[in-house]
């Protein structure tokens, strides 16, 4: 399923908080893992300011992006031999210019390439922030987006995570559903569990201590919650037919994105894996924004998959 692992790192620890997922996916994918960073292309953007001749503004600046690009050079070739180390085939690649172009263009010369990377990572002046660009990546590529955002309690740089349990949350959609044939393949290659996920939301304006009807509020979130568990289960035996050998399912009560959090949060060595469209009808989560904003915010690993337009 996945060929390639492309990798952008920006020679920041907080951007190599993407590695331990590397080397566990990699391995079992039986992936290469493309290794990128990029370095600012400052030529452009003196012409354009100054209106001055660009053959001289090259020379000048010269010795400089040959430094920047022996120094990013330098870096991946380390990393790479980390990875190597672990049998890990590796390719690296140095570029100048606008970081998220790159990571997008990139991603499409391979097909099957999944791109992994750290929400925030940073490093010093004239350099890459993280954060906006995989914002950029996200809103952009085609490809399956690995994102991490390395907090307290997340694995060490120089370790290999542990995935035990993936949650996927659903919403009812055929847009949502998009997701499933990536986790269960993702469930095979690693032997995690598959935990798919329903939230019900509460009607607006209900407020259970003052519903005395047993009727109206209660009986409709319940109602929900039944038809949430039936269409989960019939979704898990799908699953299971697809060889995906361990899947449970679980239906909650609230705002999706607080749902699928508190869930991650709870369930050690845990990944997300979801679909960036998925919508379902009225009362219900709209999950292309909810996993928009864990993907920017959430301190779990999150495979976000774009549904096809």
């Amino acid at each position: 399923m996945f060929r390639r692992i492309l990798t952008p790192l920006d020679g920041s620890t907080l951007s190599e908080g993407i590695l331990p997922y590397v080397r566990a996916l990699a391995p079992a994918f039986g992936a290469r893992v493309a290794l990128l960073r990029t370095y600012e292309d400052m030529t452009h953007e003196l012409t354009f300011r100054d209106n001055a001749d660009l053959t001289s503004i090259t020379t000048a600046l010269e010795p400089l992006a040959r430094r920047l690009h022996n120094e990013a050079e330098d870096y991946l070739v380390k990393v790479s031999r980390g990875l190597q180390e672990l049998d890990i085939a590796t390719d690296i690649a140095v570029r100048s210019g606008p970081t998220a172009i790159h990571i997008v263009n990139e991603a499409e010369t391979v097909n099957g390439t999944l791109v992994a990377m750290s929400t925030h990572g940073r490093t010093g002046i004239g350099r890459w922030i993280m954060g906006s660009v995989t914002d950029r990546v996200l809103h952009t590529t085609t490809a399956p987006l690995l994102v991490v955002h390395p907090e307290r309690g997340a694995p060490s740089v120089d370790s290999t995570a542990v995935i035990q349990t993936l949650i996927v949350p659903l919403d009812g959609s055929e847009l949502a559903e998009t997701v499933l044939p990536v986790a269960a393949e993702v469930a095979k290659a690693t032997g995690a569990k598959i935990l798919l996920m329903e939230s019900v939301g509460v009607p607006s304006g209900y407020y259970p201590e003052e519903d005395t009807s047993g009727i109206t509020g209660v009986s409709i979130v319940s109602d929900m919650e039944d038809q949430a568990e039936e269409y989960l289960g019939i979704k898990a035996r799908e699953l299971r037919d697809q060889g995906a050998a361990n899947v449970d399912t679980v239906v909650s009560r609230g705002s999706a994105a607080a749902e699928i959090e508190e869930l991650a949060r709870a369930t050690p060595d845990s990944m997300i894996i979801a679909c960036t469209h998925g919508r379902s009808g009225v009362g219900r989560a709209v999950l292309g924004s909810v996993i928009d904003r864990l993907a920017r915010h959430s301190g779990h690993p999150a495979l976000i998959v774009r549904a096809p337009q």
